[in-house]
């Protein structure tokens, strides 16, 4: 299955209902959620590394999420779910304040013309609304090859004063795998990579 490099996020303008009528966020101990998952591994092993862990995730490759519910099915994870449409609006809708424990973003896009900076997952909004729907104890992760990307990505965090810095190098190390990294090491890349949570009002 051919799975398009580039898709204009900004194409998708479609809403999404509340998380309970895809699943039930209270029969799980915690929730994620990631933007973009594209062919990754990781929303499926990390799912079923934490089977209580309610992993949500949305991606606007329509064939990526229909490869994504093939493997869902395939390998009987019920605490999945793979939405197709934009990650900032999925963002919005699907989840009440304050109810995220983790917000996934791994190797998003660079766009790296000027023009194109609109349609980068990590926007000044997207930010806010992030802190927002997280928990005080919740984290985002972020990750990149692009130092470029990176670069812009920090001075945004700043700029939005919505997140400071973390550690958990525990999630780095036992569960943060994806194609995307690999690519990256194997083609001698340095992968940039952070963890931030929201800060405290």
């Amino acid at each position: 299955m051919r799975i398009r490099t580039h898709t204009n996020p900004l194409s998708y303008k479609q809403r999404f209902e509340k998380l309970s009528t895809y699943a039930d966020p209270q029969a799980y101990e915690a929730l994620d959620f990631e933007i973009g998952f594209g062919q990754e591994r990781f929303m499926l092993d990390y799912a079923q590394q934490h089977p209580q862990r309610l992993v949500v995730g949305a991606e606007v490759r329509k064939k990526a999420v229909e490869l994504m519910q093939e493997k869902i099915t395939q390998r009987n994870i019920p605490n999945v779910i793979a939405l197709h449409g934009n990650g900032h609006i999925c963002l919005e809708d699907l989840f009440e304040d304050a109810t995220l424990d983790a917000l996934f973003i791994f190797h998003p896009d660079p766009w790296m013309k000027r023009r194109h900076y609109n349609r980068r997952v990590v926007t000044l909004q997207m930010l806010k609304v992030a802190a927002a729907k997280l928990k005080p104890a919740g984290r985002l992760y972020i990750s990149t090859d692009v130092a470029d990307l990176w670069e812009y990505i920090n001075e945004l965090i700043a700029a939005s004063g919505c997140f400071d810095a973390a550690q958990d190098d525990g999630f780095w190390r036992d569960f943060y795998s994806t194609r995307w990294s690999d690519i990256a090491q194997e083609k001698q890349r340095t992968v940039l990579f952070g963890t931030f949570s929201p800060r405290a009002a």
